[in-house]
């Protein structure tokens, strides 16, 4: 069973980032490099947590897949720390797909935030078997193409996905003592999960082909700071 301590960072980030890159044929060694480095922005620190939340995570996941994408370019011996900078970016296209982290980041609405993240680490593997049931979806060369040159606003869809399941998913944990055997509850979160992975497959697609990324529209930090904190979730998530 999953660790408590740091599930989502631990258990699921790696998960995913694990099956996306086997998926699409990485070596053995890609995938090592990838589940190592996509925990580590979560160790940047605090003060750059605010990253982690829509709409400035789809903009990292964006802005740094391209960095991978110019990085791998410059030849061979490169690849290992383009590929860093992957497991970088994937990180924040993940966090785009956590319904959480597409909401404000205000204690209120943040309340069953961890919660939800150690019930998904927890039935990972065990439990309701979220991976397994990933591993059965049919995978595809690059399932959501029309995001190849635009990992950011890919991101950013997958944030206005999860952010539908949010107010299911937050009552649901404020009224049932009993939500984690739920059904539905690991519907909706195999749902969630398949998305992140779909994108993560496309994200990796964009790298091995060198897709030239469409260059993102700049970003008015203090704007964007202000949105992840207030803010309508139209507004939050149309980026």
């Amino acid at each position: 069973m999953a660790q408590t301590g740091d599930d989502w960072i631990y258990s699921t980030h790696r998960d995913l980032t694990d099956l996306a890159a086997s998926r699409m044929g990485l070596s053995a060694s890609g995938r090592t490099v990838l589940r190592r480095n996509v925990i580590v922005p979560d160790a940047w620190g605090r003060i750059d947590k605010v990253r982690h939340y829509m709409p400035l995570c789809s903009f990292f996941a964006g802005e740094l897949t391209r960095e991978a994408i110019r990085e791998a370019a410059t030849g061979s011996s490169a690849e290992t720390r383009a590929l860093e900078k992957l497991g970088h970016a994937m990180h924040f296209l993940q966090d785009a797909g956590n319904p959480w982290h597409a909401r404000p980041l205000l204690p209120l609405v943040q309340k069953n935030h961890r919660p939800y993240e150690e019930y998904v680490a927890r039935n990972m593997r065990d439990g309701f078997c979220f991976r397994r049931a990933l591993q059965k979806r049919s995978a595809r060369p690059n399932p959501y193409a029309e995001f190849t040159h635009r990992i950011g606003d890919g991101a950013a869809y997958l944030a206005r996905h999860a952010v539908t399941r949010f107010s299911f998913l937050d009552r649901t944990i404020r009224t049932d003592p009993r939500w984690q055997e739920r059904e539905d509850v690991a519907e909706v979160t195999v749902s969630i999960l398949g998305s992140c992975l779909r994108m993560c497959e496309t994200q990796i697609h964009a790298f091995t082909t060198r897709a030239q990324p469409v260059v993102p529209r700049p970003v008015r930090l203090p704007f964007a700071v202000t949105l992840t904190f207030l803010g309508s979730d139209k507004r939050r998530l149309l980026v």
